[in-house]
């Protein structure tokens, strides 16, 4: 689950409030799992997203990772984070 500070001193999360409205305005974001917490550097973007899957005869679907992330001199630092198989996964793009 990720938690971030805003630009104007807000604390917020994933359960409290959606990406798509606070990523342009975060200050700090963090990423807490399986009760470890990753604090982010500072960075001009941060990004998150998750992936998942269903089947093609209906029912849930099901989360399968997380990702977050941040801009560090043009290059993107990415951190997914595997579910299923409880694995963390470093990627630089």
């Amino acid at each position: 689950m990720w938690e971030a500070i805003l630009k104007n001193g807000l604390k917020v999360s994933e359960m409290t409030s959606k990406w798509s409205d606070v990523k342009g305005a975060i200050e700090r974001l963090s990423y807490i799992y399986n009760g470890t917490r990753f604090d982010l550097p500072p960075s001009t973007e941060f990004i998150q997203y998750k992936s998942a899957s269903a089947s093609l005869f209906g029912g849930n679907i099901e989360i399968e990772s997380q990702t977050i992330g941040f801009i560090l001199n043009d290059k993107k630092i990415l951190f997914r984070f595997y579910f299923k198989i409880n694995k963390i996964e470093t990627i630089v793009e």
